[in-house]
């Protein structure tokens, strides 16, 4: 960290700025295809260092407390029409709540295209990109995103393809370099799905407000109403009705 000439930090918001170069897809195919002869057992690459990185720093910080409750108040901030189903998954979130284990640098945004990956190895990550939501807090909840990620879009809740873990394949690898209890994912997956539905809602609430003319968001909240279905299916089928 930059400090001031008598030693003490300097008091005004620093950002420290690293320039990484991006393979194009063509040189990841390569890459990929070598890192594929060389190792045996099929997996998505990075798989084994996005687990390692969220193992990493342990830190005292914010619980699941924080992080669910931080979310439902821009959830409430945000919203524009009453859905009963919202309220079923804010109630639920609060009753349901986990105790958080030592805090660690939590990312809030962790996923496959958040990362570069390096062109010689792509089992390695040469760089994690947008930081602008990272908090301190249970390394559950960037797991549990990632799951959400992970799956989304995926009609049987796994992704088939050549190379890419499956849920199951991810989170035994995350708890056997962690040592964490994962059992309560399903806890972190549903708050995953509610931080992403609120995170389009706060576009789509900006938008309704004239805040942003982009005309992309305009049917942010059907995209919204769908995370929030799949949300209820994940919680139906930790606690069915």
């Amino acid at each position: 960290m930059s400090s001031a000439p008598d030693g003490s930090p300097i008091s005004p918001p620093l950002v420290s700025l690293w320039r990484r170069s991006q393979p194009t897809q063509t040189e990841l195919a390569r890459a990929h295809s070598r890192f594929q002869r060389r190792n045996a057992a099929p997996r998505r690459p990075s798989a084994r260092h996005v687990i390692v990185w969220m193992g990493a720093g342990m830190l005292v910080g914010m619980g699941s407390l924080y992080a669910a409750e931080t979310v439902q108040r821009r959830w409430h901030r945000a919203e524009t029409e009453k859905i009963a189903e919202m309220d079923r998954i804010v109630a639920w979130l609060a009753a349901a709540m986990p105790e958080s284990g030592r805090a660690t640098i939590v990312h809030n945004d962790y996923k496959l295209d958040n990362v570069m990956l390096n062109v010689e190895d792509p089992g390695k990550i040469a760089a994690v990109l947008d930081w602008e939501m990272t908090t301190l807090g249970d390394p559950l909840a960037d797991v549990g995103l990632t799951l959400c990620y992970w799956t989304l879009g995926s009609s049987s809740g796994r992704n088939d393809s050549p190379g890419w873990y499956s849920r199951e394949q991810l989170l035994e690898r995350y708890a056997s370099k962690t040592g964490r209890d994962v059992s309560g994912i399903g806890y972190y997956e549903v708050l995953g799905v509610f931080k992403l539905a609120v995170i389009l809602q706060q576009i789509y609430y900006r938008y309704v407000q004239g805040q942003t003319h982009d005309e992309r968001f305009r049917a942010f909240d059907s995209r919204v109403k769908g995370l929030i279905e799949t949300a209820c299916a994940l919680l139906d089928d930790l606690e069915p009705l």
